[in-house]
């Protein structure tokens, strides 16, 4: 699925994935907060895909990250494809975590703003 987003001049990005979009502002506000996961799906090549409570999804690449110490323990695929949720973060063993403003700020930084 391709994703591309762009900012508006009132400081919104908008994520435009197919027919759906996913919408929230550039500073951690209540609409970021309170999205909750509600699945993660590690797949090949060190992406997940985290699926929230309000039906969208996003595609999160973590390879870039593997260098970073916080992260070096999701070099290992068995570890990586343990991740899990509890509704407010993906959590893998050996305490790696992620929070939901994390990951939107991640997947901002992947996309190709224009």
């Amino acid at each position: 699925m391709q994703t591309h987003s762009l900012y508006d001049e009132s400081g919104w990005v908008f994520f435009f994935m197919g027919e759906n979009s996913l919408r929230y502002k550039t500073s951690l506000d209540e609409r970021v907060v309170s999205m909750k996961i509600i699945k993660a799906m590690p797949a090949d090549n060190y992406c997940v895909t985290i699926c929230f409570d309000n039906k969208q999804s996003v595609t999160l690449d973590m390879k870039g990250k593997l260098n970073a110490i916080r992260f070096s323990g999701l070099r290992s695929e068995s570890v990586f494809r343990a991740a899990q949720t509890d509704g407010k973060s993906l959590h893998w063993p050996g305490g790696i975590s992620m929070a939901v403003s994390e990951i939107i700020e991640l997947v901002s930084k992947q996309t190709d703003v224009k």
